[in-house]
This record gives structure tokens, sequence and C-alpha cells, in this order.
């Protein structure tokens, strides 16, 4: 009893809010999911945006419920990739970037910065398509002409035009702090979405007009609650408690366990990249109860 005292009281005591928030569920597009969960994340502390959010998300949610699921697809993943070209950072592009190495060094970042899943997924994407261009039989002529001042083959325009969207991204990415990098993205989030729309309004009142388009009975979105720390980020009981629980190893105090925790629904399982509680176990009291210690 004590043991499970001696838990509540430190997770009572620590000062953090949670807010309850629409998040896409798993029957949303990949890219439609981490853009519309990155979006929440950077709002989390701006209520207001946060209720334009939820404005945003509910008419999505009746526009997506009259779609096939080949529509929504095709509408999601065109008005994103579309609204991403426009976007581009306004960046003078680095000789640098121009070079093979950048890909290790891209990639290096990648793999020890904490980045919301939707600037995980473009900056990964691009890598991937960047890096397909160095490995094309084409590239060395592009070099060659470019450093020459002149691109006169039709394959090496063509690699130039695609440079030119991909390097500004990755630049941003190397040269900006992360938090800034992510919010922004933001409006590209935002235009991408409100394209949807009306794409989407459009798409219902001129295709197929005789024929009443049923709505289906399915949830794009559902109300869920994030706990933010103070970085305004979300974060999980486990983040909050982890500077406390290696202060109790450093004492020699019993560490707490998670095994009153319920299961996790079924929302929450759809759910693979929004950083929510995870806990495994069951309600029973545990066994083996540690041996009271005076030290505390």
């Amino acid at each position: 009893m004590k043991y499970y005292t001696l838990f509540i009281f430190l997770y009572s005591s620590i000062a953090f809010t949670a807010v309850e928030v629409l998040m896409p569920t798993d029957k949303l597009p990949r890219e439609m999911i981490y853009l519309t969960e990155s979006m929440q994340e950077i709002d989390l502390r701006n209520n207001e945006r946060l209720k334009e959010n939820e404005k945003i998300f509910l008419k999505l949610e009746n526009l997506f419920k009259k779609l096939t699921k080949e529509e929504l697809y095709f509408l999601s993943k065109t008005e994103l990739y579309k609204t991403a070209l426009a976007f581009k950072p306004p960046l003078k592009v680095s000789e640098k970037f121009y070079s093979k190495e950048i890909i290790l060094e891209v990639d290096e970042k990648l793999k020890i910065t904490k980045l919301n899943s939707f600037s995980h997924w473009l900056i990964a994407g691009i890598l991937k398509d960047l890096n397909n261009l160095f490995e094309s039989r084409h590239f060395p002529s592009f070099i060659n002409e470019r450093n020459k001042g002149a691109l006169t083959s039709g394959k090496s325009r063509s690699i130039q035009k695609k440079m030119n969207f991909l390097l500004p991204w990755l630049q941003s990415f190397m040269s900006e702090e992360i938090a800034l990098f992510e919010y922004s993205l933001r409006p590209l989030m935002l235009k991408t979405l409100e394209k949807v729309i009306s794409k989407g309004n459009y798409l219902l009142d001129f295709s197929k007009p005789n024929k009443k388009k049923e709505i289906q009975n399915i949830s794009y979105f559902s109300k869920q609650k994030l706990n933010i720390n103070s970085d305004g980020k979300p974060s999980t009981v486990e983040e909050i408690l982890d500077p406390l629980l290696s202060g109790l190893k450093n004492k020699n105090l019993p560490i707490p366990v998670d095994d009153w925790i319920e299961e996790e629904d079924e929302f929450s399982k759809g759910l693979e990249a929004t950083p929510v509680l995870k806990a495994t176990g069951n309600t029973d009291d545990p066994k083996n109860l540690p041996t009271p210690v005076e030290e505390w």
C-alpha cells in the first residue's frame, strides 16, 4: 500500500497540463495522420488555434465520410505534395548541398533529433528522393554541366528542377533551430487542409451529381487528452516521472510500478506516431511488496 501511495504522491505533485483535443484515427492516410497530429502538437499552448483546428478537423470529418477510400487517399496525397512544392523555404542553397556527403550529415541529424511525425516524414522523404538523384546515372553529367555554367541537356535541367525543390528543405532543417523549423511547417499544414476541403467539396458537387453520396460510419478524428510539458510539447507520464525515479534509485528507495494501470484502449493502439500513455499490466495488487526502508 505504501508503494502505491508513493507513486500517487509523486504523480500528483508534478505540474503539468492535460489538454483534450481532436486527434486523427488510423482510418486516415498515413501522411494525413502525421500532418494533423503534428499540427495539434504545435498548437497545444494556443487555445484559439486549437479551436480553429477543431473546426477544420470537423469539416474534414464530414467531408471524408462522404468520400470513398480511394477518393480520400488520392485527394489527401495529391494536395499535400502539390502544396509542399509551393511552400519550399526561400533560401539560397549552399554548394555543399550538391555533394553526396550531405546525405550522411542530414541522416545523422535526423537520427538524433526528436521531431514531430510530419517533420520527420517530410525530411526523410526528401532525403530519400535526393539520394536517388545522387545515384542516378545522369548525375555526373549534371554536375559537369553545372560546373561549366550551363545545363544543356534535358536530363540535367530536370535534375536541377528537382534539386530546386529538395535542397531548400534540407538546408532549412540543417540550419534552423528544430522548434522554429517545425513551426515553419504550420502554414504548409494549414494550407494543405484548406485545399483538401475545397477540392473535396468540389469533387462532391460536380462528380456524379445525380448520385447521392452515402455517408460512412467511420470516425476519422477522436478526442484525446495530451499532457503538456514545460516546453509546450506533449509528454507521457514516463517522461514526467523520469527525473524523480532517477532520484529514488540514487537514494535506494522503492521504484513505483505501473501494474495498476489499465490496458490501453483500441483508439490509442491505432495512433502509432502520437505520444500517448501506453501501459500494460492488470489491476491486481502486486504479489511481492518491497521491504520498507528508513532512509527516506
